[in-house]
């Protein structure tokens, strides 16, 4: 077998983050009047093969930022879904981060701390 990659093992994290995720959505529709029939049916296949994939995550230990990061993406992603309008300039503040992360940390922390 093929050693993996750094990319590799890139997609292989967010992947299981992805279904970490995932699988914590499906789970808050089970509580939902939309949780009949076939997505019930497709929902509970679909989330007995997403555990399969939680398996990897007891190999992600190394990752020490895991648990923040999934909860920096949940946020995210709700954040989109109640105002869509603003994932342009979601978008921007994060392609700013990627070009100057230390100027935009100090912006960030300069506004978190505001009174």
């Amino acid at each position: 077998m093929k050693e993996l990659t750094n990319r590799n093992i890139k997609m292989i994290k967010m992947s299981v983050m992805f279904n970490f995720l995932a699988s914590f959505y499906n789970e808050q529709i089970k509580h939902t009047p939309m949780y009949k029939k076939a997505l019930k049916l497709h929902l509970n296949r679909l989330n007995k093969e997403l555990e399969k994939d939680m398996a990897l995550y007891d190999e992600l230990d190394e990752f020490e930022l895991w648990d923040t990061m999934v909860e920096n993406i949940q946020i995210l992603l709700e954040e989109v879904f109640l105002d869509p309008a603003d994932v342009i300039v979601q978008g921007n503040i994060l392609l700013a981060f990627k070009r100057d992360s230390e100027a935009m940390s100090k912006v960030a922390d300069q506004i978190l701390n505001q009174k």
